[in-house]
């Protein structure tokens, strides 16, 4: 723990991914949804998250994550979210999730792409990523996203789960 200007709790997580373009997509996702886990696993407490993730291929193919947890508004943080966060964490892979919910995180997903392909500098990273590092993530996006299913999400989900994991506990002064 630490002294702070509020409570907060930051859990940072990475783990090993072969960054393959199903595993690309498979990674949003599961982050969407573990945002929703966590969320739903701390509302009795009065705590909101943000997340945070990047998917990296240098120097090695890695996720990584990092989960923001903040009371509400004028509240402190009850003593039980740090259980609550670390418990939603490590039974996301478990939970079972509607159909349409996958099917919301994957309508985003390519909406989200739409948008960012229309940037030059999307553009840019995508040529040097496929010339320079022979990763092809752009074309056929769409429809890997589509493809991707509940058993590849999960199995991102098991490797959050496993992952290396560092906790930090900020208290109010």
């Amino acid at each position: 723990g630490a002294e702070g200007d509020g409570d907060a709790i930051f859990m940072n997580i990475s783990t090993r991914m072969p960054m393959t373009v199903e595993n690309y997509v498979a990674s949003e996702i599961a982050c969407m949804l573990l945002q929703r886990i966590v969320k739903e696993a701390l509302e009795p407490y009065g705590a909101d998250v943000r997340i945070d993730y990047a998917r990296r291929i240098y120097p090695e193919d890695r996720l990584g994550i990092m989960l923001v947890v903040t009371p509400r508004e004028g509240e402190h943080m009850h003593q039980d979210v740090l259980t609550a966060l670390r418990h939603a964490v490590s039974g996301a892979s478990g939970i079972e999730v509607d159909p349409a919910t996958i099917q919301a995180c994957r309508e985003y997903m390519k909406h989200k792409y739409v948008v960012q392909m229309q940037e030059p500098a999307y553009w840019l990273h995508a040529v040097a990523m496929r010339y320079l590092d022979g990763r092809d993530y752009t074309t056929g996006f769409a429809s890997k996203v589509d493809a991707s299913s509940v058993e590849d999400i999960r199995k991102i989900l098991r490797l959050i789960e496993k992952g290396s994991c560092i906790e930090y506990v900020i208290n109010r002064k």
